[in-house]
């Protein structure tokens, strides 16, 4: 939160750049409503804050997705975005490609986030090609990235964020 307001915030403010859309914690759903709580109760930093971002790795000790705390998130502090930011496979292993639960995960993640408050939901995927060149995807959409000179791929598939890699 410190940082928020008196670093990246307050930065990006006096140099002209305010209008971007700043997006705090990114980390798990099992603190995200602490964390959210502890940013946005500070008027100074919540100004700076567009939404919260969240990653479904809660679940790596065992316990189930908590969806309740989205919900508390977008109840508490309706003018600010919700966006799941990241989510992949644990412990990948390239015999469970087919495996339909991990869809099903997929589904049940993104059905129970939506219908709690969440306006955005998207997948770290990261793909390489034959050539090792690597091939984004975000909701199906490949892209080839990133061109000669540029470190990161942006890909709009809507008016109001720009889906990045990260």
């Amino acid at each position: 939160m410190d940082f928020i307001k008196n670093d990246s915030g307050s930065t990006l403010s006096k140099q002209g750049l305010g209008n971007r859309k700043l997006i705090a914690w990114d980390h798990n759903r099992d603190l995200l409503y602490q964390r959210a709580s502890v940013i946005l109760n500070d008027a100074q930093a919540a100004k700076y804050v567009w939404g919260i971002g969240f990653h479904w790795y809660e679940t790596w000790t065992g316990g189930a997705m908590q969806f309740d705390n989205v919900r508390m998130v977008s109840q508490a502090f309706p003018g600010k975005n919700l966006i799941f930011t990241e989510g992949c496979q644990e412990k990948f292993n390239l015999d469970s490609v087919y495996n339909w639960s991990l869809g099903e995960k997929y589904g049940y993640s993104m059905i129970n986030d939506f219908n709690n408050g969440t306006v955005a939901w998207t997948d770290w995927n990261v793909l390489l090609d034959e050539n090792f060149n690597a091939k984004l995807s975000d909701f199906g959409l490949a892209r080839l990235g990133p061109a000669e000179g540029y470190t990161h791929v942006s890909t709009s598939v809507s008016s109001f964020f720009p889906w990045n890699s990260h």
